[in-house]
């Protein structure tokens, strides 16, 4: 997957899970990337986000930026627990560095 794929699948995303937020498309991937540099529960980052139906928050953002591998979670081997927190993997990081070094 080339730098390009994951730009357009971010973008992608954010247009799925975000459409309702006031912020702009084009920011919106660089505020998720930005929120989760921390680990975050599910809760928080809806929150964050102004997103209010968890399931599908998690279907059409979350799932697929762990499947992609930008994100992981910090408890791998409970996907369920109420512990569960998100973070960005090293890979989610290292593109996030190459995204703001091209802006």
């Amino acid at each position: 997957m080339t730098f390009h794929d994951i730009q357009i699948l971010l973008e992608r995303i954010c247009l799925k899970s975000c459409h309702k937020s006031k912020v702009p498309i084009s920011n919106k991937f660089y505020m998720f990337f930005y929120l989760l540099q921390d680990a975050m529960s599910m809760a928080e980052l809806m929150a964050k986000l102004g997103q209010v139906n968890r399931g599908r928050f998690k279907r059409t953002c979350l799932d697929i930026l762990i499947n992609t591998g930008l994100v992981t979670l910090t408890v791998p081997d409970k996907p369920n627990s109420r512990f569960q927190k998100y973070v960005l993997s090293e890979k989610g990081k290292q593109i996030m560095k190459d995204t703001l070094k091209k802006k």
